[in-house]
């Protein structure tokens, strides 16, 4: 009596474990985009971009055109002083539901739970045996590859994490939270390494730190799993993880994620609540790095790019330099985006070349080469303020010198990669169907980058530290973007 009537007690938690799986993935959208579309511009001149900035949400800066989204009210107006910008989605509101279709299979969630359910507990012979049961089908859950080919909601991110570092736990490491957001939600970090050297080597990447840019949780997710799955399998990888440690922040604005699947697909910012614009939510994390900071008036707090009140305000920027100085020496960083196709490198706040140009153009150069490789797909190099100005960002902090001040000799590369597509027809609505390939054509890019920092860092010398271009804020205006 007593197993029968512990096999039913389990019986339901297994009901509730599957359920709240299947349902935990949930999206619930609120925000309604049906009177606004989306244009583009053939145009980059500094008046164009300042004017569609203050009236829209900038998705996207290519080599000749701009990508932005406004109501059909405001383009009514920009029109009469901008006639060669033309409709590339007609209907956000239906682009949007299109691929919600094609994002989400709620009905084969529910599907799977019944079908796990008719086939694990009948055969539980025991309370142990179902645990085991249920602790291994979660398992290939979330390491088969249809896994993969989805989009997942920050608990399901953590819980992926959590999970691979207990089936690879002498590689992989998983820290419930390196600090809190404003919300209260934690950031995690991830180790993945084979050397017990305690002074290798760190190549570290960051995920999702805008938002709505879901392809960047994905392609993190494959890379982190390729590492710890093919180190038996896989003579590069073995040497890579044998020599030097990855360190990972899969999710850098955990609110605003929570954010994009509750109530605002399209959603960039942190979820900070400004005291004084509270009608206004929300930080650019990646306008708030120290290096090139810009500062905007609290008028500005609506803007997508709002970049704070001061450098290094925001719980997620602190949290990550944080982490970063905890983690020296790190000798290569990539900063994860979308969308556009491309590989930047320093600097955004300044079109002065990095001391380093000729070497990362060089490695970003041979990075479009394997990417290309794979899929055919082209990325183009570029130094971040070829694109447009960009002030305050993650990429540039990366390479400072106050970064590298902690770094134990070393300064880190820091590339910015912006995926696909290229923004014609998916933009940050690109289908799940595209998370493998994507990763798969990004992977080989990553893994020569990592090799190239493991053999040739750069050095750091406090004593002849390369001499950063003075930022004259007078001189520059922010601009939306990465």
């Amino acid at each position: 009596m007593r197993l029968a009537t512990g096999l039913v007690c389990l019986a339901l938690v297994v009901v509730c474990a599957l359920q709240a799986k299947a349902t935990g993935s949930t999206y619930s959208r609120t925000a309604n985009y049906q009177n606004e579309i989306v244009i583009r511009c053939p145009d980059k001149k500094k008046a164009t971009i300042q004017t569609l900035q203050a009236h829209s949400d900038v998705w996207h800066v290519g080599k000749d055109t701009i990508d932005v989204r406004l109501s059909k009210k405001t383009f009514a107006r920009v029109q009469n002083y901008f006639p060669k910008c033309h409709i590339v989605v007609a209907n956000v509101e239906s682009f949007v539901q299109q691929a919600e279709v094609q994002m989400f299979r709620m009905a084969e969630e529910q599907a799977w739970v019944q079908e796990v359910m008719a086939e694990t507990i009948p055969k539980c012979g025991s309370l142990k045996q179902c645990e085991a049961a249920l602790e291994d089908w979660e398992a290939d859950q979330q390491m088969s590859s249809s896994f993969f080919e989805q989009y997942h909601p920050y608990e399901d991110i953590k819980s992926f994490y959590k999970t691979l570092s207990e089936t690879h736990a002498n590689l992989v490491t998983y820290m419930p939270s390196i600090g809190k957001t404003a919300e209260g939600r934690d950031m995690p970090a991830v180790h993945i390494t084979a050397s017990k050297n305690p002074n290798r080597k760190r190549f570290y990447m960051q995920c999702q730190i805008h938002a709505r840019e879901w392809i960047t949780g994905g392609v993190c997710m494959y890379i982190a799993n390729h590492l710890a799955t093919e180190y038996e399998k896989s003579s590069r990888v073995k040497s890579l993880l044998d020599n030097m440690e990855f360190v990972m922040v899969p999710i850098v604005n955990p609110d605003g994620i929570a954010y994009t699947w509750e109530h605002d697909r399209l959603w960039r910012k942190n979820r900070k609540q400004n005291s004084y614009s509270p009608s206004c939510p929300g930080v650019d994390i990646n306008r708030n790095f120290p290096l090139g900071f810009l500062h905007k008036s609290i008028g500005h707090a609506c803007d997508e790019d709002y970049p704070g009140f001061n450098a290094g305000s925001e719980h997620e920027t602190k949290n990550i330099m944080k982490f970063f100085r905890n983690n020296a020496p790190i000798v290569g960083s990539i900063d994860w985006h979308s969308y556009g196709q491309l590989i930047l490198r320093p600097y955004g706040y300044t079109n002065a070349s990095a001391p380093d140009e000729s070497f990362m153009l060089s490695l970003s150069n041979t990075m479009k080469d394997k990417i290309h490789s794979v899929h055919g797909q082209h990325y183009s190099p570029e130094k971040s303020e070829e694109l447009y100005f960009c002030y305050g960002i993650a990429a540039d902090w990366l390479y400072s010198n106050n970064a590298a001040s902690t770094n134990k000799g070393y300064r880190s590369a820091s590339i910015c990669i912006e995926l696909r597509d290229s923004g014609h027809p998916y933009g940050f609505l690109l289908p799940a169907d595209q998370i493998v390939p994507t990763a798969e054509e990004v992977l080989p890019a990553v893994l020569y980058y990592a090799e190239t920092m493991l053999n040739h860092p750069l050095i750091y010398n406090r004593k002849s530290q390369l001499k950063e271009p003075v930022f004259d804020a007078k001189k520059h205006h922010s601009r939306n973007g990465l």
